[in-house]
């Protein structure tokens, strides 16, 4: 089977970045009128390559990478496991909670 690719438009390049800033992910219903030559893949594989993002994710910074850092070591050094015992751990409690709701 081959793949067929569509090219991206200056104007549907202009549409990804609307529906982009004002939240539409790449799940959204909103693609399949603003985009439809576009499949979920590729308008998230260009948001992707052009930087975009809905902004429903929080930008994390240098100090607080290094806070999470810091307290994860510390977390990890007081309960006696390694950081990523410590990690798998608090995922899989995420994932139980997730579950239950």
């Amino acid at each position: 089977m081959t793949r067929v690719h569509n090219e991206w438009t200056t104007k549907e390049l202009d549409v990804l970045r609307q529906g982009y800033a004002q939240g539409h992910s790449y799940k959204s219903d909103y693609w399949k009128q603003a985009l439809p030559r576009h499949t979920p893949n590729s308008i998230s594989r260009k948001a992707y390559l052009c930087g975009l993002t809905t902004g429903k994710r929080k930008k994390w910074n240098a100090a607080e990478n290094a806070f999470i850092h810091n307290n994860l070591r510390t977390l990890a050094h007081e309960l006696r496991v390694s950081k990523s015992q410590l990690l798998g751990h608090i995922a899989s409690m995420y994932q139980k909670e997730s579950k239950r709701k």
